[in-house]
């Protein structure tokens, strides 16, 4: 007890002199911190302290700290920012030497010259940062290192932004560059920016149509002067360069000039130079024959797409989607395994994640598979959907122009796009796709110039011109497919109670086509051409006339097709088969319904709208849309036939050309509305599942030269609509 006076006076002892050590050391330092704060903006410097304290008179050292909502730059001598050339020839790391701050930012100046601007722009909560850079001279590029705030989560990073998420906020970073903790900061954008995320408004695909681009006479136009640039650029290329000339090239030539009836005519310009090309292969096969050769090329094509659907289907991959014209691959080969195991991946896929490509492939296989096979098709129904949203995620309208965003597509990537939406809305009749598409397509085809591009579009924008070569599915026996390589406007392949076979081709009078048609049984040298008996002959397509080759082994019929009438005929004597069935399961079964009903005039064919029973000869009362009472058992046996379908159904009117009555086009849509009123008492459906236009006598399929051809055009066409 005596002790403690003592032990309290040593520790208060010890207590002055760490009191007065600690004043001599504030006394004496040279070395300060510097804080300052602009809004949310945080700034750090190190300094060191001169007897005048005015901002001229600091020495700063070569270290700094700026930060901002979770995002910070730091600058050191070990961690520096760096001046270079953008051609990397020059670099040097800054140096702090001096600092300035104005209202809402702060000027940073290193000793070479080079100054860094910070600045909070906007009003609280919603402040934002830029970051300027104002190189010294001889230099265009400084890279500032920068680093994240463990209290940020990166939600997503590309070479130019970050978007960061904290607790209560989501900021996007954004520079010239973003590469390994530096912001590059470029003559090409010398300003970064940090600022709230907004979320960008989703593309909708209804608000392009008040847009005259997106119409489809606007579209029909422009489609118009495309095809008209093909003929003009080919005739320029052929006539300075023919040379120089394609294969795909001289078939688009070929093709726009057959739909204008001139096709023996662009035949015979290019037969003598390019018949015997090294440039050719199967695709021209149906203009110039050499068949049997050819066709090694075809199956090669066939055994690629082959190929492509077992990769896919291995691997459980979309790739085959993006395949061009893998659409009429699947379409002949449906009824095979390895065809179904592929349709199904898009729905079972987990995560379902298509590329922007493979939507479009996907819409684009479904629009054409569903006119043959709508169970099929509807194997796609559960991701169609996403496919759209895939793809409208990737577009937007920029002063009334469609921009591709975030991934660069090629003109020809940015056509199949488009037009797999046009596709797609024909088939659904949704027609805010089909005026995305237009738009789409209609600016790549403003920017198309050459015959090159001109003839990689050609197919895809001009899809209905038959003279363009293409495989034609003629049906299956079993489930081995029977399709044909033509430029055939309609080929037809029937199958008699005798087994004999009936295939029917039409084409321009006296034009030849050479086809190739795999699947052919067979027919033991017996064949028919317009009811003469052929024989086979290896010299055959050198004549003036029809003639035939065929491969038993490989099942292949090889005919030239010298067309004394528009439908040619030809007889295959095959032995009796019974598991033949058509191209169209749906089509075929209806087709039979109207033939085992007797029904005259009444014809069933595939359109783009739908399954279609165009009914010819219809009589109305003169100049009426009352319809005669002769018509009743036909429309009620029709009525039967259309109850077994749940589509929604339009009925189109049509009238012959007369400059006698009334107006066509007000008769065409009141008779229309005549046969669906009669279909509503039938009970085929309701009123408001059954829609009625005119097409007045726009739309004729015959002439109107006599009084009988007249009445072929004086019809009403029933379509069962692709929902």
């Amino acid at each position: 007890m005596q002790r403690h006076p003592f032990i309290k006076l040593v520790a208060l002892t010890v207590l002055y002199f760490v009191v007065i050590l600690g004043i001599f050391i504030l006394q004496f330092k040279t070395d300060t911190s510097i804080s300052r704060s602009i809004g949310d903006m945080r700034i750090s410097l190190e300094r060191e302290d001169l007897e005048d304290d005015s901002l001229e008179q600091v020495v700063l050292k070569n270290q700094l700290a700026v930060s901002f909502k979770g995002l910070s730059f730091a600058l050191n001598d070990a961690h520096s920012a760096v001046v270079s050339s953008s051609s990397g020839e020059k670099q040097a790391n800054l140096v702090l030497q001096s600092y300035e701050v104005l209202d809402n930012s702060v000027r940073f100046n290193f000793t070479d010259g080079t100054s860094l601007v910070f600045a909070e722009n906007g009003i609280a909560p919603d402040t934002s940062l830029s970051v300027a850079a104002i190189p010294s001279e001889g230099f265009d590029t400084v890279s500032i290192p920068y680093s994240v705030s463990s209290s940020c989560k990166i939600v997503s990073k590309s070479e130019n932004s970050i978007t960061l998420e904290s607790k209560d906020s989501m900021f996007v970073f954004s520079a010239y560059n973003l590469d390994k903790g530096f912001a590059v900061l470029s003559k090409k954008n010398l300003t970064a920016s940090f600022v709230p995320y907004v979320p960008e408004k989703k593309f909708d695909y209804t608000s392009v149509a008040k847009l005259s681009s997106s119409s489809e006479s606007s579209y029909l136009d422009v489609i118009k002067a495309f095809r008209e640039s093909a003929v003009t650029n080919f005739t320029g290329v052929f006539s300075s360069a023919p040379s120089e000339l394609t294969e795909r090239e001289v078939v688009a030539y070929i093709a726009e000039m057959g739909s204008r009836g001139k096709f023996l005519k662009a035949v015979n310009e290019l037969s003598s130079s390019f018949k015997n090309s090294p440039k050719r292969t199967y695709l021209s096969t149906p203009y110039f024959g050499n068949l049997t050769e050819s066709n090694k090329k075809l199956v090669a094509k066939s055994n690629e797409f082959a190929s492509s659907v077992n990769n896919s289907v291995a691997s459980n991959s979309l790739s085959a989607f993006t395949d061009e014209d893998i659409a009429n691959y699947i379409i002949v080969n449906r009824k095979s395994e390895k065809i179904k195991s592929l349709m199904q991946i898009p729905s079972k896929k987990t995560p379902f994640e298509p590329s922007v490509m493979e939507a479009a492939g996907i819409l684009t296989v479904y629009s054409k598979v569903r006119k043959i096979d709508e169970k099929l098709a509807s194997s796609f129904d559960s991701v169609l959907d996403y496919c759209l949203d895939v793809i409208a995620e990737h577009l937007k309208l920029t002063d009334d122009k469609l921009v591709f965003i975030n991934e660069e597509f090629s003109y020809l990537q940015k056509v199949r796009i488009g037009q797999a939406l046009i596709d797609f809305a024909r088939v659904r009749s949704k027609n805010e796709y089909a005026e995305t598409g237009r738009m789409i397509v209609s600016q790549e085809l403003a920017r198309i110039n050459s015959l090159e591009q001109i003839s990689e579009v050609y197919p895809v924008v001009v899809n209905d011109n038959t003279f363009y070569p293409h495989s034609e599915l003629l049906g299956y026996y079993d489930t081995k497919p029977v399709w044909a390589w033509t430029c055939s406007s309609d080929i037809r392949y029937k199958i008699g109670a005798d087994g004999v076979v009936s295939i029917t081709l039409d084409f321009p009078l006296e034009n030849s086509q050479y086809l190739i048609i795999t699947g052919v049984p067979t027919f033991h040298s017996q064949i028919e051409i317009q009811k003469l008996r052929f024989r086979t002959d290896p010299k055959f397509e050198n004549y003036n006339s029809s003639g035939y080759a065929y491969d038993e082994a490989k099942k292949t019929l090889f005919l030239k097709s010298r067309h004394k009438s528009k439908t040619e005929l030809i007889r295959l004597f095959c032995d009796p088969v019974s598991n033949f069935a058509g191209p169209d399961d749906t089509l075929a079964s209806m087709q039979q319904q109207v033939q085992e009903m007797g029904l005259a005039n009444v014809s069933v064919k595939r359109t783009e709208e739908g399954l279609t029973l165009s009914v010819e000869k219809i009589q109305f009362e003169a100049e009426s849309a009352v319809l005669r009472e002769s018509e009743f058992a036909k429309l009620q046996q029709i009525a039967q036939i259309l109850k077994a379908y749940p589509n929604d159904i339009m009925v189109s009117g049509h009238t012959a050309k007369s400059n006698i009555g009334r107006p066509a086009q007000p008769l065409s849509e009141e008779r229309a509305e005549a046969v669906a009123e009669y279909l509503v008492q039938q009970g085929v459906r309701t009123r408001d599942h059954i829609f009625t236009q005119g097409f007045g006598d726009t739309r004729p399929i015959s002439p109107n030269d006599t009084e009988e051809l007249r009445a072929v055009n004086r019809r009403v066409e029933i379509t069962l609509m692709n929902n």
